[in-house]
């Protein structure tokens, strides 16, 4: 060999590593070329991201390099909460096949556990809150509910044992029998709002002693805890009510919102739940203007401000 061509594979050695393992890699290397100096992964780890990572299974002080590698390598799906997923030495021997220098570099275990310390919430957690938030509301059902009458919700997994449930929002429709519950967990943000269906009736006289109202306003993103279910109707309907309601600086606009006879959504508010049933205008109405609207499952006659196209914010 040449003196020329031994210079080129001298230089050729030197770079190597730096090529194999980017940035940090003679520190690396070095540790790979001793057998005693291999990383060795973890046996046993907790999770409760979607996903598992190589970076899950590291022990703390790696190298920079393999600390920034090993987040982008996925090694399969978490468990599902509460549970174990097992892998063997040759399933993550395949997973990082395609990263050869990150091969070099650890030591597999021959069994490695993942666990997801999250866990789901029970019927017994969603019918606890959903039964305190009526109670707060002064709300009742026609039947007393059960976990039996909890139709359909989805999986929800969280991290702590009180997840801190609420109920935000409740929707009846009356055509099929069902209450809808909107729940989320303010202690955990990361958990998205969910809907729980329950096969019941709101109690026709659950406010009939009007506790737990308060005076609506006209932000309807506020939240609210009132329910029309049991709201008198002992006044009588006075046809120039809703113009005499009207704010007097309310735009007239070319076709009204809402006509007598028209569906609407009625919506009721109060302190920490938004409650949204159906009713019939009996009256047209532009928006800012208060018109009568009868509540369908009730029969109650209520008066409301005009906010949307056929939909209603109930005042009381």
């Amino acid at each position: 060999m040449s003196w020329k061509n031994k210079i080129r594979a001298a230089a050729c050695a030197a770079l190597l590593p730096a090529l194999t393992f980017g940035p940090g890699a003679r520190s690396a290397a070095a540790q790979v070329h001793k057998l005693s100096g291999r990383i060795v992964l973890l046996a046993s780890v907790e999770t409760s991201a979607d996903l598992i990572r190589l970076s899950d299974l590291l022990p703390a002080n790696v190298p920079v390099w393999l600390a920034e590698l090993a987040p982008e390598i996925v090694l399969g799906r978490s468990p599902q909460p509460g549970s174990v997923r097992v892998f063997s030495q040759e399933q993550l021997g395949r997973a990082v096949a395609d990263y050869p220098q990150v091969l070099a570099a650890i030591s597999i275990p021959s069994r490695v556990e993942v666990h997801n310390g999250a866990r789901e919430l029970s019927r017994e957690e969603i019918l606890s809150a959903i039964l305190h938030s009526l109670e707060s509301s002064h709300l009742s059902t026609e039947e007393p509910l059960d976990e039996r009458a909890l139709l359909r919700f989805p999986r929800v997994a969280v991290q702590s044992e009180a997840s801190g449930l609420e109920v935000t929002q409740l929707e009846e429709d009356t055509n099929k029998g069902l209450l809808r519950f909107r729940m989320w967990t303010p202690a955990e943000p990361a958990v998205r709002p969910f809907w729980v269906e329950a096969w019941a009736r709101l109690a026709a006289g659950s406010l009939a002693d009007g506790k737990g109202l308060r005076a609506a306003t006209q932000v309807v993103s506020q939240p609210a805890l009132t329910s029309l279910a049991g709201q008198s109707d002992d006044h009588p309907i006075r046809r120039n009510d809703s113009l005499a309601g009207a704010s007097a600086s309310a735009p007239r606009l070319s076709a009204p919102l809402v006509e007598p006879g028209d569906p609407a959504t009625i919506l009721i508010q109060g302190s920490g739940l938004r409650i949204q049933a159906s009713g019939i205008a009996l009256e047209r109405g532009w928006k800012g203007q208060r018109i009568h609207v009868r509540a369908v499952s009730t029969g109650k006659i209520l008066l409301a401000r005009v906010v949307g196209e056929r939909m209603l914010l109930a005042l009381f």
